[in-house]
């Protein structure tokens, strides 16, 4: 087991050097987050497009270098690019899971008026942003299986920008229609006689960093608007829904592919315009109902930069629950009745 771990090490080294070659982080720090939203989108428009080839997925090997990582960086690194791993020598932190992705600018359309009023970027939108598609791992034809998953990156004026993410399950789907489902950033909690062995670990790995390892939080996103004005305390749902616009369902096929990179070229011919109606729910366990809709407003490229350097920060559930402090138990009652059925997701929403 010493050698495996020492293996582990010596890999996850090799690789964040690899990728640290030439790369400078500088999407961090004050004289960073003072930048208007504007001059943020433009200097990372440039590195985004630099380079619209896209990397390539890392072995299984590879990425149970994970494990080494101190997931607290994920949650505590204020940067939108990725933080170094902060061994002697400092190097880049190299994107383990969700590697390989297409990029969009996008907006979020809040409903005019909308059954319940949040605050921040929920109640007022956002225009400079960004989403990624991606898959968690490199796909797998036998058996069919792919885990599709949206990162969404809000840019704001003077303070730092707020994210989200969105899965359907952590065990992905046999379809290889990146929009056959629902996502959710609360994936549900896997059931532990169903999970794999790397499954187990990663989950673990997630819960030294977070009590509620499938769930991230939005309190982050509801505190301040695009123009930096903060609300405080800010109003947020307990989950987000993202549903495939009818057209967007039906637009790829969900048979397998033997290119582990096939949904980038997919994803490219996509054209401006919605491709999610984004839900709420709120509170745990209740009503679920539309607060806006998710456009891109470019087609989605690959992206070196996209792939290597973006960083996209989580919010901790526990940072939303300090504010709803009625929430815990009800979302605990939610979380254990997904862990106690094999394979539970979401049922997703209705397509018209």
């Amino acid at each position: 087991m010493k050698q495996i771990f020492i293996t582990l090490f010596v890999l996850l080294f090799v690789l964040a050097y690899t990728n640290a070659l030439g790369y400078e982080p500088n999407l961090t720090g004050s004289d960073w987050e003072d930048l208007d939203a504007d001059s943020k989108v433009e200097q990372i428009d440039k590195l985004i497009y630099a380079d619209n080839t896209s990397t390539t997925f890392y072995s299984p090997v590879e990425v149970a270098a994970i494990l080494l990582e101190n997931m607290n960086d994920s949650f505590d690194t204020v940067a939108d690019d990725m933080p170094p791993e902060g061994w002697p020598i400092t190097v880049e932190r190299p994107k383990l899971i969700h590697t390989v992705g297409a990029i969009a600018p996008a907006k979020f359309v809040p409903l005019s008026n909308p059954p319940k009023q949040y605050s921040g970027l929920f109640a007022n939108g956002a225009t400079d942003m960004y989403v990624r598609f991606s898959l968690a791992a490199s796909p797998t034809t036998s058996p069919p299986n792919i885990v599709p998953g949206i990162s969404l990156k809000f840019l704001r004026d003077g303070v730092k920008s707020a994210n989200i993410f969105a899965m359907y399950s952590l065990s992905g789907q046999s379809s290889f229609n990146f929009f056959e489902h629902d996502l959710s950033n609360h994936p549900p909690y896997p059931n532990a006689q169903n999970m794999s062995f790397t499954q187990s670990q990663l989950l673990a790995h997630f819960l030294t960093a977070s009590n509620w390892p499938t769930m991230l939080g939005l309190s982050d996103v509801a505190r301040y608007d695009q123009s930096g004005n903060e609300a405080n305390p800010p109003s947020f749902p307990f989950r987000i829904i993202f549903h495939p616009y009818t057209n967007i369902h039906e637009m790829f096929p969900s048979s397998p592919s033997n290119d582990p990179e096939f949904y980038v070229a997919q994803l490219e011919t996509l054209t401006p315009g919605p491709v999610y109606y984004v839900y709420a729910e709120d509170p745990p366990g209740g009503d679920i109902f539309q607060i806006g809709d998710l456009y891109i407003t470019a087609p989605p490229s690959g992206s070196q930069y996209g792939d290597l350097n973006l960083f996209f920060q989580h919010t901790r559930m526990e940072a939303d629950f300090e504010i709803e402090t009625s929430w815990p138990p009800l979302a605990q009652r939610i979380v254990n009745q997904q862990a106690a059925v094999a394979g539970y997701t979401y049922p997703d929403l209705p397509f018209n």
